[in-house]
């Protein structure tokens, strides 16, 4: 199995200077690359994005995993 991956992280700047809980994306993250590239013959990609608007915060990650409906 192919061991690397490619990944893009766009965060709004206003993000960086917010506060969070210590390790809250690491697991999702982890997920990702677990579920989403491991099962994978090649390299992946994990996309990252984070932004705000008004007073909500919203980080989206994303991968190329086979997808959940195909293991139903």
């Amino acid at each position: 199995m192919k061991e690397d991956f490619y990944y893009d992280i766009q965060l709004d700047p206003q993000l960086l200077q917010l506060y969070t809980i210590k390790w809250i994306l690491q697991p999702v993250i982890e997920n990702a690359i677990i579920h989403g590239i491991d099962p994978k013959q090649h390299a992946g990609d994990i996309e990252v994005k984070g932004w705000l608007s008004g007073e909500d915060v919203y980080i989206s990650i994303s991968d190329q995993v086979l997808g959940w409906r195909l293991k139903r």
